[in-house]
């Protein structure tokens, strides 16, 4: 079995978004994460910033992305911007939300 020396663990904030909807409040939560010691978050766009602004908020509070999203019907049209803030965010992951069933395969 490896051990892994420098586990990255990655707090989900969809977990906390009752306490994320205004700017305000996302800020104090973005806050009392890193006071927490974490220093990896999963998080979607928010309304209240550009990837740009969000990148700079995370960066500040000493947080990085572990990933970037996006609408899995948006990638054909917006491969080069999903790429721009993938690499804004500092990361080479992407996440989408799920394919509609009237779209899956099935057998």
């Amino acid at each position: 079995m490896a051990i892994v020396k420098d586990p990255k663990v990655t707090l989900h904030m969809y977990t906390l978004r009752k306490s994320t909807q205004e700017l305000e409040d996302f800020e104090k939560t973005l806050q009392r994460v890193a006071d927490m010691g974490y220093k990896s978050v999963q998080i979607s766009p928010r309304s209240f910033y550009t990837t740009e602004q969000l990148a700079e908020r995370l960066k500040y509070y000493g947080l990085s992305a572990d990933s970037a999203y996006c609408d899995v019907y948006q990638i054909p049209e917006k491969i080069d911007q999903i790429a721009k803030d993938a690499e804004l965010l500092g990361t080479d992951v992407l996440r989408t939300n799920s394919i509609r069933k009237e779209d899956r395969m099935t057998k």
